[in-house]
């Protein structure tokens, strides 16, 4: 039996946030069962983000194709994934050896808690003083008939050739970004939804008009429809649902993603969870003493993003470490992005007050000269303004620099900047971030 003072299990980015910041005071050990580094860097933000990228390239290339570019931009499916895999294929050594050279002992295995609290890992045990969970998240997996034939994300960002005709079951965050890097790369692609709303947590109004910028890319919806089957048909598959059949060489699942907490053997100590995840208090803690959750693996209603990770893995050491005494975790406005089509880009919506009348007001921007710079086919802001201090309290936007400007919000609301300390900040110029004086 090895006895430690903290086990941190799931080596992803809220797990090493912990790690590195217990391990000058502590003895720690990270346990992994799969890559290290967890999904963000190898099969999630990071490797999407990348191939994005050049997909966004070609979409604006396009766009200018009436504006002074002439000549076809073309995505090559297998050499932009080696551009992909030249840097993923590299993560989990490196994050391995940054534990290591950390002085931070590493476990390839699955935890498993045991009736008497140790924790197992392969064969041996481990008698922490502290445990952090931080185990993340996995595809949730279809009782359909033909199940066996669905695709997850991590299989997507491994293709090596794109499929002709795709199939998306779902339209969250992963159905829209996949779904528009596939069609760029020349896919057709189908989208099955249950119900007539995609991006439930963003505003109706820009969620309406991301999907009819898709739509004109030739990317087809197909709302309030059931799934009720996959079946092979020679060398294809037919996508059956409630009122239609659907061709396809490929069929993505990316109806939803579950707390990774199967394997843990939590009913052993009685740690409490639920449909959500590991149920943690305002401290993070669990129903058992001096263990942890945080991140994906934690059930809580802030968006399930690689920063809110390292946020609370920072909170969670610093408590273990007795830094932040007994007080409970305080997040800041949180911001969302989907990288689709057009980016979509909030904050602040979360955390907004339902006795206040709030002014909100969406702007087309769309012709606006900074926008027309970049021939955006449409642009869009909406601002949530608090009426007693005249602050922004909450915003959204749709177009290709939301993500850069969706920052500038976060600024604003996070550090209470009124309109009159914006109107009186010289912004660069021509800069989108210019434009803040016209809009808060």
């Amino acid at each position: 039996m090895k006895k430690i003072d903290t086990l941190v299990i799931g080596s992803g980015p809220g797990g090493l946030a912990a790690a590195e910041k217990l391990a000058a005071n502590q003895t720690v050990v990270v346990c992994e069962n799969d890559l290290w580094g967890g999904t963000c860097p190898n099969r999630g933000c990071d490797p999407k983000k990348m191939l994005y990228s050049a997909v966004e390239l070609a979409e604006q290339t396009k766009r200018f194709e009436e504006n002074g570019l002439k000549g076809e931009v073309k995505i090559d499916w297998p050499t932009l994934m080696e551009f992909k895999e030249s840097y993923t294929s590299k993560i989990p050594a490196q994050m391995q050896s940054s534990l290591k050279n950390s002085h931070i002992q590493t476990v390839q295995g699955t935890a498993q808690f045991q009736t008497n609290g140790l924790i197992k890992i392969n064969d041996d045990f481990y008698d922490p003083k502290n445990i952090i969970i931080a185990t993340g998240q996995k595809t949730r997996t279809l009782t359909i008939p033909g199940s066996e034939y669905l695709h997850n994300s991590s299989d997507f960002l491994s293709l090596k050739q794109m499929p002709k005709r795709i199939v998306v079951l779902g339209a969250g965050y992963i159905a829209l970004e996949l779904s528009n890097i596939a069609r760029t790369a020349g896919a057709n692609v189908d989208i099955i939804q249950h119900n007539d709303q995609p991006l439930k947590a963003f505003p109706k109004k820009l969620v309406g008009d991301l999907v009819r910028v898709m739509e004109e890319t030739g990317i087809n919806f197909h709302f309030n429809e059931e799934i009720k089957s996959v079946k092979r048909v020679e060398e294809s598959f037919e996508v059956t649902t409630n009122t239609e059949v659907i061709r396809a060489d490929w069929v993505l699942n990316a109806t939803g993603r579950i707390p990774n907490i199967e394997e843990l053997n939590l009913n052993n100590v009685d740690i409490e969870t639920d449909s959500h995840g590991i149920v943690v208090n305002e401290n993070l803690e669990t129903s058992r003493a001096n263990v942890y959750a945080i991140g994906d693996c934690a059930a809580k209603k802030l968006p399930k993003l690689t920063p809110v990770a390292e946020f609370e893995g920072n909170y969670a050491a610093e408590r273990i470490l007795g830094l932040n005494s007994a007080k409970p975790i305080r997040y800041p406005v949180i911001p969302s992005v989907v990288y689709s089509t057009l980016k979509l880009a909030q904050v602040g919506f979360d955390s907004l007050n339902s006795k206040i009348d709030y002014k909100i007001t969406t702007t087309d921007v769309t012709h606006w000269y900074n926008y027309n710079l970049t021939k955006e086919p449409v642009a869009k802001i909406m601002t949530v303004i608090d009426p007693n201090t005249d602050r922004l309290a909450a915003g959204a936007i749709l177009s290709s620099s939301a993500d850069d400007m969706i920052n500038q919000f976060v600024l604003l609301i996070n550090q209470k900047i009124s309109p009159v300390e914006v109107a009186r900040t010289i912004f660069a110029y021509p800069s989108r971030s210019a434009d803040l004086n016209y809009l808060v």
